[in-house]
């Protein structure tokens, strides 16, 4: 029985790898590395990010046709 929770929990935590790979190829590295407009910072197994000037500006922008 204990094998079953292990394998469950491996599968979640594989669920979860991967849905954060996919969020970063496809959203993350452009942002960060075509358009700049944000930036990541690494503490410990913590990710942090932000947005650069580039982005405030791109948001200001991008907003104030709302």
């Amino acid at each position: 029985m204990k094998r079953i929770s292990d394998r469950k929990r491996t599968k979640e935590q594989y669920s979860e790898q991967a849905a954060y790979m996919t969020l970063n190829r496809n959203l993350i590295e452009p942002l960060q590395k075509y358009w700049r407009f944000i930036s990541e910072t690494k503490v410990g197994t913590h990710h942090f990010i932000s947005l650069t000037d580039e982005g405030k500006n791109a948001l200001h922008f991008l907003s104030a046709g709302i």
